[in-house]
């Protein structure tokens, strides 16, 4: 069984947001980034381009942002089990 002073270094969660406002930083500095160069390059674009590309922005965008609501409501509703 691990000591109450690991489980609470590990079970913050202030951690997971952080890494989680990183990710969508870093997901929205590529993604305009692929974007820009696809909309110089507009010959060798598919459909793909523009509706999957925007559906996997979004949809990562989305878990990021449960994430984070996940780690920020009150530990009655969380389904996550850090103990405060």
């Amino acid at each position: 069984m691990p000591s109450p002073e690991y489980l609470a270094e590990i079970n913050n969660p202030d951690i997971c947001t952080h890494t989680a406002y990183a990710f969508m930083v870093i997901m929205t500095v590529v993604y305009a980034f692929f974007m820009a160069s696809r909309y110089f390059y507009t010959e060798k674009n598919g459909w793909e381009i523009w509706c999957l590309y925007p559906l996997s922005y979004i949809v990562n965008l989305v878990l990021c942002v449960v994430g984070i609501c996940e780690y920020r409501s009150p530990p009655h509703l969380s389904t996550s089990h850090y103990e405060e």
